[in-house]
C-alpha cells in the first residue's frame, strides 16, 4: 500500500526522484493531486532554490536524451519542450547550446547515408520525396533537408532511377 505524501514538497520530491521535471510539469501534477496553490508555489520555489528544479537544465538534458533516443530536429524538440511548459527563451537557449554540440547538418547527413545504404543505392524521385517528408516530420530544418536531397539528385549512382 503506497503512502500519500503529506505536503506538496514531499510529493514533488517523489516525482523528482523518478526523473527530472520542468517546473510546469511539477506544478500540474501537484494541482492534480489536489494540493493548495500557495503550498505548490512555495514547494516549487524551495525546490528551485535548492537546485532541484531548473528549467534550463531540464531543457538541455531533455534535448540531449531525445536526440540519443531518435534523431530529430530543432523544431520538433522545441515543440516538445514548449508543450512541457518550458519558456520559449529557455528552450531557445538550451537548443542553441545542444545543437552547437550536435550539428543538425551532420544528423541529416547520417540519416541520409543510412537511408541510402538500406536501399542499396536504388531509389527514384518518389523515394527521395518520402525521405524529405520523413526528415521534415522529425523537425529538421527544410534548408538542411533540401541540400541533402539535392545532393542525391546529382549523385551518379542514382541517375539511372532518378528520372523514373
Amino acid at each position: 500500500m503506497s503512502r500519500t505524501p503529506a505536503t506538496a514538497y514531499d510529493a514533488a520530491v517523489g516525482y523528482l526522484a523518478r526523473r527530472i521535471h520542468s517546473r510546469n510539469e511539477l506544478k500540474n501534477k501537484l494541482f492534480r493531486k489536489g494540493f493548495p496553490a500557495v503550498e505548490i508555489y512555495r514547494a516549487l520555489d524551495r525546490l528551485q532554490e535548492q537546485g532541484y528544479v531548473d528549467d534550463r537544465k531540464f531543457a538541455s538534458d531533455y534535448a540531449r536524451y531525445r536526440l540519443r533516443q531518435s534523431p530529430r530536429g530543432k523544431k520538433l524538440l522545441m515543440g516538445e519542450l514548449l508543450h512541457r511548459g518550458v519558456s520559449r527563451e529557455i528552450v531557445e537557449e538550451a537548443l542553441t547550446e545542444v545543437f552547437e554540440e550536435i550539428h543538425e547538418e551532420n544528423r541529416v547527413a547520417d540519416l541520409v547515408s543510412k537511408w541510402r545504404r538500406a536501399r542499396g543505392g536504388a531509389f527514384d524521385k518518389n523515394d527521395v520525396a518520402k525521405l524529405a517528408r520523413s526528415l521534415a516530420r522529425k523537425g529538421f530544418d527544410w534548408n538542411v533537408i533540401r541540400r541533402h536531397v539535392d545532393a542525391l539528385a546529382h549523385d551518379d549512382s542514382s541517375a539511372d532511377n532518378w528520372n523514373q
